[in-house]
């Protein structure tokens, strides 16, 4: 990945330029979806490290919750259900 790419990089409709050999219609949300929307509302972060030439890993970090066992079974179905 290019060095002037990774700063704008989770930017809504940004796109990399893979070559042809990766070229195909896309909209550049992806990465902006997964930084902003899913990961950071859950309190985590987003980065990759990069090689050029040989290819980009993105990785990211969410905090443990610990729950008690019994809380994990505690949720209130009663929204879900439908009226008879």
């Amino acid at each position: 990945m290019p060095e002037a790419a990774r700063e704008t990089l989770f930017d809504s409709f940004v796109q990399g330029k893979g070559g042809e050999k990766y070229s195909r219609p896309d909209t550049g949300l992806g990465l902006t979806i997964s930084k902003k929307k899913i990961v950071e509302k859950h309190g985590g972060t987003i980065a990759f490290t990069t090689e050029l030439d040989c290819g980009t890993v993105f990785y990211f970090d969410l905090a443990k919750i610990n729950l008690d066992a019994s809380a994990a079974y505690e949720t209130d179905y009663t929204e879900y259900s439908t009226a008879a």
